[in-house]
């Protein structure tokens, strides 16, 4: 996603990000901007390799009954139904995938969204 943003990969700002002290401002292309002045610090908390950051690794964790729901048409969050399927048994981990809905449940999908999160909370 960065580089389709940006045009260019991420791996040489980590590195002058790395190399920097944590306060250090330094300018690079971050979030929407490009260009923009970012601390060291913030530019890695936000693009390094994090594992807590990916989801569907964190579920087996998680102690009580999860319900994920997957928008079928999301840009943003891309693969998430992939990563989910082999996790969700039904029961703890329960995966939902809501037809037509975008990133944002717009529309309809906010409804069918509604719906399955009731139904899993009354389960």
């Amino acid at each position: 996603q960065y580089k389709a943003r940006f045009g260019h990969g991420l791996d040489e700002t980590l590195a002058k990000a790395k190399a920097a002290k944590p306060d250090e401002m330094i300018t690079a292309d971050f979030l929407a901007c490009p260009q923009a002045s970012v601390s060291a610090a913030s530019f890695l908390s936000y693009y390094r390799a994090e594992p807590r950051f990916d989801s569907p690794a964190l579920l087996p964790r998680i102690k009580a009954p999860v319900l994920v729901l997957a928008a079928s048409n999301d840009q943003l969050i891309q693969g998430l139904p992939e990563a989910v399927k082999p996790l969700a048994d039904g029961k703890k981990i329960v995966l939902t995938v809501i037809p037509d809905a975008d990133h944002f449940f717009n529309n309809f999908a906010a409804e069918d969204a509604a719906e399955a999160a009731a139904n899993f909370l009354k389960d």
